[in-house]
């Protein structure tokens, strides 16, 4: 038979057997909770590159799906490879001015999808920084 259930819901099922004497046995009630489908893993994401110390980097990104229908909401983390230190956590702002102390590093740029009850996978692409040039005065 088929069963639907919405997510979250508590589903309760027992399992009888019988033999051709009728001797028959039946089991425990086992119960699940319907789980929550998650969000389709972003694709596509790009940043600008070859960045300099006080330019933007901007990211853009094709939004992910929720087979369930909840509504997607898209976070973006910027981390600094060479440094190894998250330079902005994971939040809905998809940009980040890049710091002196990015100067001749690799930025990290990854997102991931969340339905307000899980995350998705995550798509990852990389910017490198390069130095302003002085001026002369």
């Amino acid at each position: 038979f088929t069963l639907t259930a919405v997510r979250g819901a508590v589903v309760g099922f027992m399992a009888h057997a019988n033999d051709t004497a009728n001797n028959s046995v039946a089991s425990a009630i086992n119960t699940f909770t319907v789980a929550d489908t998650l969000p389709t893993t972003p694709t596509d994401l790009s940043a600008d590159n070859n960045k300099k110390v006080t330019e933007t980097i901007t990211t853009s990104v094709t939004t992910s799906t929720d087979a369930d229908g909840d509504s997607v909401t898209m976070y973006f983390e910027f981390y600094n490879v060479d440094d190894a230190s998250t330079v902005q956590a994971y939040s809905t702002t998809t940009t980040y001015v890049v710091q002196v102390t990015d100067a001749h590093d690799q930025i990290r740029v990854s997102t991931r999808a969340y339905d307000g009850f899980g995350y998705s996978g995550e798509d990852i692409v990389n910017v490198d920084v390069g130095n302003t040039l002085p001026v002369a005065q």
